[in-house]
């Protein structure tokens, strides 16, 4: 047990001074080290406990909010990652700091731990996906307009022949996610902007290098979740807006309203730009700046 108690030991110490080192401190202390180590497990036990949690409640709150059709497993599996990880390091953010507290005289800012343009990013992803789950929503009476005048016995189409709409696809028109949109990112915006001020206003651990580090990694890991998890719920929510531009049954259907089309239109361009970027954008923002170093000088 002695044996494999410092082999963990040894391995946790190798994470730290690694962890350290990517951000800027070259000769950390083991000291240091086994408190940056200490920081990382816990954020990995909270993210995996969460993910837990999180992944069959998604299917859950899915149903609660009309599931969509279109929604692949694969898709829920991703949300459920990326929140599993905002909630970890929101839980890990508000944990009750041990040791002594040490006060800088310098005034931090969050422009110190994250770069504007992660943070720029971030809102426009909420703000396109308020939009677009808003304009889904507004569009819902008509929808549910479509689905009541469908005849039972099928919808007669221009070549002599009839087609059914299953009840799978008259749930799915009846049903919006855009509510499950509006409240997923107020909730992200939430806790991404707390989480930030958490870091900035409060210590992560005693140690006044290391504890700049800690924050501005847990700053930026949290920013780069938050994009990810938004840009989530802009396809959702864009893929709402498509569903309903292409909805069409019988010779003479009942046409979608035109701002739904010109929203839709002129969303779609940029919700390609957004999944493009938000990727490499998230894996940026959360690794090490390439001047990491300036880091342990704003304590």
């Amino acid at each position: 047990m002695v044996c494999i108690n410092a082999l963990i030991q040894t391995r946790r110490c190798r994470v730290g001074k690694r962890l350290l080192r990517r951000w800027g401190i070259a000769d950390p202390s083991p000291e240091q080290c086994h408190v940056a180590a200490r920081h990382l497990l816990v954020r990995r036990l909270l993210w995996l406990g969460t993910f837990l949690v999180l992944a069959p409640a998604v299917g859950m709150v899915f149903g609660w909010f009309g599931e969509p059709i279109a929604v692949p497993g694969l898709f829920r599996l991703v949300m459920s990652l990326v929140a599993a990880l905002l909630l970890a390091e929101t839980a890990a953010a508000v944990r009750q700091i041990r040791g002594v507290r040490v006060a800088v005289l310098a005034r931090r800012s969050w422009r110190d731990l994250v770069p504007r343009w992660p943070m720029a990013l971030l809102l426009g992803a909420a703000a396109l996906a308020l939009v677009l789950a808003g304009v889904g929503l507004a569009a819902q009476p008509w929808a549910d307009r479509v689905v009541a005048g469908l005849p039972p016995n099928g919808v007669p189409q221009p070549g002599g022949w009839t087609s059914f709409v299953s009840d799978d696809v008259r749930a799915e028109i009846g049903s919006s996610p855009g509510w499950l949109v509006v409240s997923g990112t107020v909730l992200c915006l939430a806790a991404v902007l707390g989480v930030v001020r958490l870091a900035v206003r409060r210590q992560t651990v005693a140690d006044p290098v290391v504890d700049t580090v800690l924050r501005a990694r847990t700053a930026r890991v949290v920013v780069g979740a938050g994009i990810g998890l938004l840009t989530h719920l802009v396809v959702l929510a864009n893929n709402r807006l498509s569903l309903l531009s292409s909805l069409s049954f019988g010779p003479d259907p009942l046409p979608p309203p035109g701002w739904v089309l010109v929203v839709d239109s002129a969303s779609e361009i940029v919700v390609v730009v957004l999944f493009v970027v938000a990727g490499p954008a998230w894996v940026w923002v959360a690794t090490p700046p390439r001047r990491a170093g300036h880091l342990a000088r704003v304590a």
